[in-house]
């Protein structure tokens, strides 16, 4: 048995397998565009990680001034710029602007309502809406009808008002919109369409640091993180703010010649948070509350290149990019600085060093914007597989039915006799303390990993950072007993459980397991859309079950109406970017309209296979199908592509 490990998975699409391998994706790994592959396979050559030679800049089409970058659930990159929106796919340029412009930019223009304002944030929210931040309000524009609806935050103040100014932005995974400004921190209601003005309180230690809030970030946990002209500020559940990094007695803090005005806010691979401030970079301990400074020393010249740090971000190889003077490149182990700046003699060379933001798309290229200079792309060369040979590390029980990871890079396996671990940075294998059959794992959003075992019917849980797997025993003292055949994470933080004919919930923080509705048959899959419906795969059919009224609409399988569902049994559920559910049933891959409640079958006409056993969907807008073999289609080209492999065992969606 083999582990092999690579990102991004396109990249293997050329290698020829010939051994049965299991595949899992990886829900927390969609952020970073990694896939992890379980396999027992042959190469027919030795591949390894390529080595990028020199670092080489594609200098894109575009205007000069782009404060602001983003990319969208179905893999556009939008910035924002001096003079509108504009917004790039593989194969051209759209620009969003407030009139005819004459302008040297060769794009395809819209004229829309977008004042002529410098927009200086950018954000996208899960309802495909494209949200831009300028001096004097908010703009929503609707990227398909191309309306725009205009917002003024505070109409009580003049527009020119700082209240008004935005500054940053922000949907976190709740689908809450933040918007920072100059005069505090909004929260927008979308039911109402109104705003929370949220501020600094001299009276409350616990409200917002500063009023200037330059940048927002949410990271892993689910925690969202606030950058002002005062700190770095951390929201909690009861609205309340705790202040980081501002122990003034503290020898190593800002105050010790580092500026409080935050510019930028980051998260590492490693769960390391980053800080850019105007004097400095400064690396974050959540875990022990301490933090590290690193400034610009003239005398050095792998020091910090410049003072004020405007944007951070990661690359595949886990290296910092930073937006000080020119682009600096980070490496964490070494802790030393490489420079990047113009060269009018290269060609490849950032196109000017005044940066605006850098950013990393799910591909794993990056994207540099400036002021003055346009936009620059930097594509890493290919990656290849790495095969771990698990003989080296005493082998692995077989079979293996399911994999987690969790944030602190270990991957978790879990198998017919036990739990076992994998170190991805020491790549070191350890059996666990859990002798037992596992047929479940999942990561909740604390980071505690969960451990369903179907034979005893027994809940396990490890804590995120601690190494004891506890049993879990509810508030009441009872030990959960229930056979679990799939685990999957609500959009409020709680944990779906299928358990026989019985949908359940378990609320962790409460130590409490709900049972939410029963069916007389057996349960397969649970998918909670984004409209807060639960679709239950049975083996009498689909369900779909309103959790608001507690009613239930099944769809099955009519051998006399061809849109129905292509079979009862169904095997797995999956949403894709664009909000469209795909079901496979019986082996047939099948599409559900929400307008004609009906199922569309794939007949391979339109390009998809015609059936599939397994279903995942990425960032990219790809909808990745499982069957004997592997194939990704992309949804939006309408295009197939396959990954040579035989004999595919099984995958957990």
């Amino acid at each position: 048995m083999h582990l092999v490990l690579t990102k991004p998975f396109d990249t293997i699409q050329s290698l020829s397998v010939d051994a049965n391998f299991i595949i899992h994706f990886l829900s927390e790994l969609k952020k970073s565009s990694n896939i992890l592959i379980l396999s027992a396979l042959l190469f027919a050559g030795q591949y390894s990680s390529a080595q990028q030679s020199k670092i080489t800049f594609e200098h894109l089409n575009s205007v000069p001034n782009i404060p602001c970058i983003f990319q969208d659930q179905a893999g556009y990159i939008w910035c924002g710029t001096y003079w509108g929106i504009s917004r790039y796919d593989p194969y051209s340029l759209k620009c969003y602007v407030p009139y005819d412009d004459d302008t040297d930019v060769i794009s395809k223009q819209v004229v829309t309502d977008i004042p002529n304002l410098i927009i200086e944030a950018i954000c996208g929210d899960k309802d495909g809406n494209i949200w831009a931040g300028h001096s004097q309000g908010l703009e929503k524009l609707n990227p398909v009808t191309n309306v725009v609806t205009h917002y003024r935050l505070n109409p009580k103040s003049a527009v020119t008002d700082w209240s008004n100014h935005v500054l940053s932005l922000l949907e976190d995974r709740n689908r809450n919109l933040w918007i920072g400004t100059g005069d505090g921190l909004y929260l927008f209601d979308k039911k109402t369409e109104t705003f929370k003005w949220i501020r600094h309180d001299s009276t409350d230690a616990q409200s917002l640091i500063h009023n200037s809030v330059n940048a927002i970030y949410e990271d892993r946990s689910v925690n969202v993180w606030f950058g002002t002209g005062g700190g770095l500020d951390k929201l909690d559940n009861t609205g309340k703010f705790t202040h980081h990094c501002t122990d003034v007695k503290n020898p190593d803090s800002w105050e010790n010649g580092f500026s409080r005005w935050v510019l930028s806010v980051f998260e590492d691979s490693d769960g390391l948070m980053w800080i850019g401030t105007s004097s400095g970079l400064i690396e974050f301990n959540k875990k022990t509350d301490s933090y590290t400074l690193y400034k610009h020393d003239s005398k050095n010249p792998e020091s910090l290149g410049g003072y004020a740090v405007k944007s951070i971000c990661e690359d595949l190889d886990g290296n910092l990019w930073i937006a000080a003077d020119g682009v600096d490149i980070f490496n964490k182990h070494t802790k030393k600085f490489t420079h990047l700046k113009n060269d009018p003699n290269d060609p490849g060379s950032i196109s000017g060093n005044e940066v605006a933001k850098i950013f990393r798309d799910r591909s794993g290229a990056i994207w540099i914007t400036t002021y003055g200079r346009g936009l620059n792309k930097f594509t890493p060369e290919k990656r290849f597989v790495k095969e771990y040979p698990l003989g080296k590390y005493g082998g692995l029980p077989d079979p293996m039915w399911n994999l987690a990871e969790d944030n602190q890079d270990k991957i978790w396996i879990g198998t017919d006799k036990g739990l076992i671990s994998f170190d991805r940075v020491n790549e070191v294998f350890k059996e666990e303390n859990l002798k037992t059959d596992i047929s479940g794992l999942i990561i909740d959003k604390t980071g505690t990993l969960w451990i369903s075992s179907r034979a005893t019917g027994n809940l396990f849980f490890k804590e995120n950072g601690e190494e004891k797997i506890n049993q879990f025993i509810d508030s009441q003292g009872k030990v959960f007993s229930e056979a679990i055949s799939f685990m999957y994470n609500s959009s409020d933080g709680n944990i779906w459980i299928a358990s026989y004919d019985k949908v359940l919930k378990l609320f962790p923080d409460r130590k409490e397991v709900e049972q939410i509705v029963k069916f007389d048959n057996w349960i397969y899959r649970i998918h909670e859309d984004k409209f807060g419906l639960l679709w239950i795969g049975t083996d009498v059919g689909l369900i779909c079950y309103n959790l608001e009224s507690k009613t239930s609409t099944r769809f099955s399988y009519d051998p006399n109406d061809s849109l129905t569902i292509g079979g009862n049994a169904v095997g797995d559920i999956c949403e894709d970017e664009f909000g469209n559910l795909w079901i496979t049933a019986n082996s047939t891959l099948n599409k559900f309209d929400r307008k004609t409640q009906k199922c569309i079958r794939s007949s391979g006409k339109d390009g998809l296979p015609i059936g599939g056993f397994e279903l995942e969907s990425d960032l990219n807008g790809n909808l990745w199908i499982f069957t004997g073999d592997a194939s990704k289609y992309n949804l939006l080209q309408r295009q197939l592509k396959y990954l040579r492999v035989l004999n595919l065992v099984y995958l957990i969606g």
